[in-house]
């Protein structure tokens, strides 16, 4: 990945938009991003990582305020960066959240949105990928292959954090491997094992506990049912089980309980032999018993029977006629219902002819003959002939013709009396509205003249509003200028206080520092006065004076006790000036700041003081107020005067569509009372006195109805007379078939319900008692008992019966014992069978079990970095040594080359007890040939061994991220701790890095650096922010 520019407008310190082109930057393969402290190196590097990532690099990453505090109210905050990466040119920029001027107020905020846009040059015209953020972070991602941390890791070289990794214990360095390299598979695969592990575990304690279980049970069931009452196992099988011979010991099971069945057996036989034999004993006599009973039977059954014989043949006679007269008790219903029928007809008839007479008009009443009346007269008397009743129904069959004619003419005049009636409401309706359209009409008129008159004195007065209200935004903006004013008068103030308090304190620190220099400058003069007195102070008799030779001293030089200055006074002196000088560099700085920021408030307002800027800011506020309480006036001027105008608009509007309304009222009036008139005149000739059409209309209908009415029930009394007529005919013929004289004899022959079934009931009992008579005369043991009783063998006595059966019980309890003790030992032969193959299931189920354990328990424990796990590492943290040890022999190839061959950077997996262990590193000198800890290596040979150790992190971090070839890199500061041959080895090295046009971006503030790179990215800093300007040499 390759940077060609960048761009940065109201970002960080750069006010004003900061273009850098890398491209040029690159021809010298290295260059110098240089600056003085604060002037925004650093903000480079975070605009390059803000572009790609949407945050900030490191301790940074939390920072809300991204925008310049340098900048305008108005102006974006933007960054574009343009860079490539594997034959892709992308353009992305973002802008953060911020502040912006709010359009409504004047001094109001309102939060700006962060945004971004992505950009891809395709045939040389830039295509737009994306403006939404969270796509253009994704798209970023999939293009750049990294993550914002292993970025910052790879491409921008922070010396001070790789110093920090180097010295780090192997916990801390797990913290930052884990962030740069993913374990999350690896740390979820030593999860996984560990709950499999735990699953594993628990189920072989519980095949452990299922195994135990059932040989508790088999060993409980045999002694409850092999060994009882003894309660316990024989020696022998007491010994299987204690040597585990569990199916040896069930097989000692199957013998003995095959022993104790065929003792059961036997005993069986015996039993069932013995209940035979009373058995048998026992249905003898009571087959005896049951031969006298039905022998006594019998007897009584003959007696009763010849007793009720003539009784019955009577009740069979009475059930003969009974059944002959039934037989024909249907035709009599039938001329019943038939009688029924025809009173219910006359009846309705009757009511009919009344309704009928009544329903007749005046004129047809009058016109009705005498034979017509004598009808009527008859029917509704009764006992009306057939021929009475079928001229009854020709009368009012023609009546009923003759109104149902007369209701359809008045049926199709109907619509026109129906149009009179709508014709009228009409009229009446359209008549209401005139009157009330001409009194709208009259009240419009008023209020339209009164409008008319109002309006040239509201015209006046919205004409005043109007100016009052155009100059309300100056007045605004005098008091917002006036404000700021006084409130930069105070600023200015306040800064001047504090530009006089620093002033002071630098001028104190100043003078401390320079007094400190005269002092160790006295010192060094005295120190070197005292040179003679030193030298003879290290004189000894005999030996030779170091400056002559001579090893006589005949007077050595002298000092006073106490006022020799040692080498140690020198340093410490030397060591005071430092501090002292470092002190007054910081209040220096501060006093810079007070002086820039008094500076910035004096070109606001220069000398203006507070007591001015106060009476400006009262005259505006006085102003504007006075405008203020005007316009209120003014603003409810125009609006009645607004108002108005619209009202006398909707005035008018209003009167020209009522007047065009009540002409055409009128004409619609006019035309309605003609056809009135005209209707009235068609109707007259219909209607009857008083009455309208629609009454006439129903009352014909209902007349007709009458009349058909009594067609139909003349017509259905017919009907009755005939099918009365024709039962009793067919009734008369039956009870002569039958030979009964009439209808009293055959009511007589008919037997009562209740008297039918006592009778059929006594009849059916005689019956079935002959059936049973002759059934027990002749069976057999009616037979033998009769034979018995001749000679003299009676039934048995009950204690005979009483001792048999006593005997059959004993047998029964006998073998009942017998049979229950051999349905437990088959169902304990069951369970012994059930109990052996469950335990050889289990243990043929136990082996995958116990090897699935024993397999995940070793699994579990190297992954965790237990049992035969030599490292003591976990497997992320074995995985992480891995990357940390690739990483080293790529950090060796450069601290090689930095060392003169001396270094190399080696991966440490010695276990430490108890502390995390396989994340060390160790320093090879190649020198002495041993390894020591990287804490030894002095302030230069720390840097080299982390300047290597932060280029090798990248060569991994890019091979892990398919091989992305990051062509743009920044180093940062810490070329200061190396001396100059160390410094060009270095140098050699970064220059080594350039191989494949890669280029190097060195931040430094050592003065030798300027010298070595003449490619410079000088950023330079000032009152209204950070300026950007290049060096290129060609």
């Amino acid at each position: 990945m390759r940077v060609h520019s960048l761009e940065m407008q109201a970002f960080g310190p750069f006010a004003k938009r900061a273009i850098i082109d890398f491209d040029a930057l690159s021809e010298g393969g290295i260059f110098l991003l240089n600056g003085e402290t604060g002037a925004g190196k650093t903000s480079v590097l975070d605009g390059i990582c803000y572009a790609l990532y949407g945050s900030l690099p490191g301790v940074r990453l939390g920072t809300k305020s991204l925008r310049s505090d340098h900048a305008g109210a108005d102006i974006v905050p933007e960054v574009t960066c343009v860079f490539s990466t594997s034959g892709r040119r992308f353009e992305v920029t973002r802008s953060p959240a911020w502040d912006r001027p709010s359009k409504r107020g004047k001094n109001g905020t309102t939060l700006a949105q962060a945004q971004s846009r992505l950009r891809e040059l395709v045939d040389g015209v830039w295509v737009e990928k994306s403006t939404r953020n969270d796509e253009v972070s994704q798209a970023l991602s999939d293009v750049l292959g990294l993550d914002r941390e292993q970025f910052t890791k790879v491409a921008m070289l922070p010396q001070g954090a790789f110093a920090e990794f180097l010295r780090a214990k192997d916990k801390d360095r797990e913290e930052l491997l884990r962030k740069l390299f993913d374990t999350t598979d690896y740390a979820m695969t030593e999860r996984i094992l560990g709950e499999r592990f735990a699953a594993a575990k628990l189920e072989a304690e519980e095949a452990e506990r299922q195994q135990r279980t059932a040989i508790e049970q088999l060993m409980s069931d045999a002694i409850g049912t092999l060994f009882s009452p003894e309660g316990e196992l024989s020696e022998a099988d007491t010994q299987l089980l204690q040597d585990g011979a569990i199916d040896e010991l069930g097989v000692s099971f199957e013998n003995a309980l095959e022993t104790k069945r065929e003792v059961l057996g036997r005993q069986r036989e015996q039993a069932d032999e013995r209940l035979d034999s009373s058995r048998t004993v026992q249905e003898t006599l009571s087959a005896r018993v049951k031969r006298h009973a039905q022998f006594a039977e019998l007897t009584e059954l003959r007696k009763t029977h010849e007793a009720q014989a003539p009784e019955i043949l009577r009740l069979l006679a009475d059930l003969e006629l009974d059944r002959v007269a039934s037989g024909i008790g249907a035709y009599h219903q039938q001329v019943l219902d038939a009688l029924e029928t025809h009173r219910d007809a006359e009846t309705v008839l009757k009511q009919s002819a009344q309704a009928g007479l009544s329903a007749l008009t005046n004129q047809e009443s009058e016109a009705l003959g005498g034979q017509d009346a004598a009808l009527f007269e008859r029917a509704q008397l009764g006992g009306a002939t057939a021929e009475d009743i079928q001229g009854l129904s020709n009368f009012a069959t023609d009546a009923a013709q003759r109104a149902t004619k007369q209701a359809a003419v008045i049926e199709a005049a109907l619509p026109d009396e129906a149009e009179l009636e709508a014709t009228k409401k009409e009229l009446t309706k359209l008549e209401n509205g005139l009157r009330t359209q001409h009194a709208e009409q009259r009240i419009r008129a008023e209020a339209t003249q009164k409008i008319r008159e109002e309006l040239p004195e509201l015209e006046v007065a919205s004409t005043s509003a109007e100016a009052v209200l155009a100059s309300l935004p100056g007045l605004n903006e005098a008091v917002d200028r006036a404000t700021e004013r006084r409130e930069s008068v105070i600023a200015r103030d306040k800064a001047l206080q504090a530009q006089l308090k620093v002033h002071g304190e630098f001028n104190e620190a100043q003078g401390h520092t320079l007094t400190l220099r005269e002092g160790h400058q006295e010192l060094f003069t005295l120190r070197l006065e005292q040179s003679a007195a030193s030298l003879a102070a290290q004189l000894h008799a005999g030996e030779e004076c170091l400056v002559c030779g001579s090893v006589e001293h005949p007077n050595p030089a002298t000092v006073p006790e106490g006022e020799l200055v040692s080498s140690g006074d020198l340093e410490q002196a030397q060591h005071a000036v430092e501090l002292s000088q470092k002190k007054t560099e910081r209040v220096a700085a501060r006093l810079e700041a007070a002086n820039t920021a008094l500076a910035v408030l004096r070109d606001k307002v220069g000398e203006l003081e507070l007591g001015e800027a106060k009476a400006e800011l009262d005259v505006a506020t006085f102003a504007l107020g006075q405008a203020t309480a005007l316009s209120a006036t003014a603003t409810r001027a125009a609006l009645e005067l607004d108002a108005a105008h619209k009202q006398l608009e909707t005035l008018l509007e209003a009167t020209a569509r009522a007047t065009t309304a009540i002409e055409v009222a009128q004409t619609k009036s006019e035309g309605a009372k003609e056809r009135i008139i005209k209707l009235a005149e068609n109707l007259a000739v219909l209607g009857g006195a008083g009455q309208d059409l629609r009454n006439r209309h129903t009352e014909l209908g209902a007349r007709a109805g009458i009349l058909e009415k009594l067609v139909r029930e003349a017509t259905t009394l017919l009907g009755a007379q005939r099918a009365a007529m024709l039962a009793q005919q067919q009734w008369n013929r039956k009870l002569a078939e039958a030979n009964i004289a009439d209808t009293q004899a055959w009511e007589a022959q008919l037997l009562p319900a209740l008297g039918r079934e006592a009778a059929k009931t006594r009849t059916n009992a005689h019956e079935q008692q002959s059936v049973r008579i002759s059934t027990l005369a002749d069976a057999p043991e009616t037979a033998l008992a009769r034979t018995e009783a001749e000679l003299g063998i009676g039934t048995p006595s009950d204690e005979e019966l009483s001792d048999a059966a006593d005997t059959v019980n004993m047998a029964l309890a006998a073998r009942d014992e017998v049979l229950a003790a051999d349905a437990v030992l088959s169902s304990y032969a069951g369970r012994l069978e059930s109990g052996r193959n469950r335990l050889t299931e289990l243990a043929r189920e136990q082996g995958p079990v116990i090897e699935k354990f024993t397999t995940l328990k070793s699994m579990a424990d190297l992954a965790r970095g237990l049992g035969e796990n030599r490292l003591k590492m976990t497997l992320s943290t074995y995985v992480l040594a891995a990357r940390l040890e690739a990483v080293a022999l790529a950090a060796t190839q450069r601290l090689m080359l930095m060392s003169g061959q001396r270094y190399a950077l080696v991966h440490d997996d010695t276990p430490r007890g108890n502390n995390k262990s396989g994340l060390g590193l160790q320093i090879l000198d190649a020198w002495t040939g041993v390894r020591r800890d990287t804490q030894t290596l002095s302030g230069g040979e720390s840097f080299m061994a982390s300047l290597a150790l932060a280029l090798g992190l990248a060569d991994v971090i890019q091979q892990q991220s398919g091989g992305i070839d990051i062509e743009t890199l920044f180093v940062d500061e810490g070329f200061g701790s190396l001396d100059a041959d160390t410094l060009e080895q270095v140098m050699d090295a970064l220059e080594a890095l350039r191989s494949g046009g890669r280029v190097i971006g060195v931040v430094s503030h050592v003065a030798d650096m300027k010298q070595r790179i003449a490619t410079r990215l000088n950023v330079h800093k000032g009152r209204n922010g950070s300026t950007v300007s290049m060096d290129i040499t060609g």
